[in-house]
Formats: structure tokens, C-alpha cells, sequence
């Protein structure tokens, strides 16, 4: 729905035939079969709104994350295959079990009321297509503010320069940087030459795995979603795995979903909320 703009609502249809509307700033659309709802961490508020059920909101959380884009400093030897620091793997880990939902306040109508985490600093680097550097990465869980923070990119480049010794000037300058944005004085900007920073929302799912299926409830809405760090790989395959599912099983009197049983948004909604009450 990108290309019609920002969607701003759901409406679901009265009856088993579909017809489920989607709402932009400009327009209403009408869906003729079906609807994938998979719009990152917005998605569990507006399947909240539609539904009418507050635990989708608290089912989906933010984990922001910097991403850093720069030349490669001269004399530094080129990266020519993708670096990850073997502890970014704990965060899979540590989602291995299904903890409780949040209270509410963890919604993104109150996230001033849910504290943030500190950052997780992992460094990974790669080189992007047109021969820079692609560094990272940051984890920070309910933060929702999308502005890039000089003393997380200064510790990005401050932990990669431990694997890199080729960026420890930049790591040098980014921390200045970060020291004189603490002080009051000017951000980050200028202090690495060339650097571009992207600040992203990953779309994290309470128990760690994603929401992937039909809505209980809702003939015709399906959810994809919740993928976290790992949409990037699992994105092609989740919606190849949804559109063999819809085309497959729309208007069928049972939907078989035994491959992906697991992911089904209900059953994550129920598992969540069943761990609150223990």
C-alpha cells in the first residue's frame, strides 16, 4: 500500500465473503478477496483498532536500531564478505521461550509510559552495493523515536573499531561528537566524513517469533508480521508461504495452515496471554 500512501485504518467486513476496506489519508480501498496486514510495528494497532482487541498492540513492540554508511577510510583494507559478532545471536536466544505481554502502557498510544531499554551494541559490517561501508548494529526495545542518537553511533563505531582497527579515527571523532551533543553543542553531523545514519523501528514479536497467517475472526485478513532483525532474509519467504496459502485456501471451508501452525496470529496472541497469567 505504499504507493496509495500511509494507511491509517482497518475495516473489517461484516460477513464471511471479505470486502475488508483499507484506509489511506486520501481514499478507501476496497479488497475484492483478501487483505495482508504487514505493516511492521504499526501493525498490531491497527489490528487492534479493527478488531477490537488491545492485546495485538501489546503483542508487537519496537526495537529501534542505527544502521551507518560511510566510505571506507583510506588504507583500510576492503570488507569483502558480511561480519557478524557471534553474540548477535542471543537476542534469538533469548526469545526461545514466550514471556508475558506487557501491560498496555508498553502500546505506542503510551510509550512514554513504558520505559526504554539501554542499547545492545553488536558489531556487524558489510559493503554496501556502491563500495561503502554498512556498519551496526543497536538494539534498543520500546523506543519508538526515530531521530539518530549521537552516543549510539559513537559506541557502534567505538565496537566495530574493536574488529576494524582501520575506523578507529572515525570511532575517535564520533565519540568527541557524542561527548559535545551530551554538553548541549551540535550532533554528530560533520564529525565522520561521508557518514549517513539510518534509524529504523523492527518490528519485534513478544515470544520472538513472527505472526503469520489468517485472523481468527476475520475471514480474509491475514497478518505478516513480527519478523524483528530477521525480515530482511524472511520476508520473500513469508509471503511467498502466504500467497500459496491464500490462493490455495481462499473460499475453502477449512483453512490448512499445519505448515506454519506456530506462527498463526491467534495462537502467538493466546500463548503471550497465557504467560501473563502464570
Amino acid at each position: 500500500m505504499g504507493a496509495e500512501g500511509e494507511v491509517v485504518g482497518l475495516e473489517l467486513a461484516s460477513g464471511p465473503a471479505g470486502g475488508h476496506v483499507i484506509r489511506t489519508a486520501g481514499r478507501r480501498i476496497h479488497a475484492r478477496h483478501a487483505v495482508v496486514l504487514s505493516a511492521g510495528v504499526w501493525t498490531g494497532d491497527l489490528l487492534s483498532a479493527a478488531t477490537g482487541t488491545p492485546g495485538w498492540s501489546r503483542l508487537l513492540q519496537p526495537r529501534r536500531g542505527h544502521l551507518l554508511e560511510m566510505p571506507r577510510p583510506v588504507g583500510m583494507s576492503p570488507v569483502t564478505h558480511g561480519m557478524m559478532e557471534v553474540s548477535y545471536t542471543k537476542h534469538y536466544a533469548a526469545a526461545s521461550t514466550t514471556p508475558p505481554l506487557p501491560s498496555a502502557a508498553a502500546s505506542s498510544t503510551a510509550a512514554a509510559a513504558s520505559p526504554a531499554s539501554p542499547a545492545d551494541i553488536t558489531f556487524t559490517a558489510t559493503t554496501s552495493a556502491n563500495g561503502d561501508l554498512l556498519i551496526g548494529s543497536s538494539r534498543e526495545s520500546n523506543v519508538w523515536d526515530t531521530a539518530p542518537s549521537p552516543a549510539i553511533i559513537a559506541a557502534i563505531l567505538q565496537r566495530a573499531a574493536t574488529f576494524l582497527p582501520g575506523l578507529r579515527a572515525a570511532a575517535d571523532s564520533a565519540a568527541m561528537a557524542a561527548e559535545a551533543a551530551a554538553d548541549g553543542g551540535d550532533s554528530y553531523g560533520g564529525a565522520v566524513a561521508g557518514l549517513s545514519v539510518r534509524v529504523g523501528l523492527r518490528p519485534y514479536a513478544v515470544g520472538g517469533l513472527p505472526l503469520v497467517g489468517p485472523v481468527v475472526g476475520a475471514p480474509g485478513l491475514f497478518v505478516a508480521a513480527g519478523h524483528e532483525g530477521s525480515g530482511l532474509c524472511m520476508g520473500p519467504g513469508t509471503g511467498e508461504l502466504l500467497v500459496r496459502h491464500i490462493r490455495t485456501h481462499l473460499g475453502a471451508s477449512g483453512q490448512d495452515t499445519r505448515s506454519f501452525d506456530d506462527l498463526l496470529p491467534d495462537a502467538r496472541l493466546r500463548g503471550a496471554a497465557l504467560a501473563t497469567t502464570l
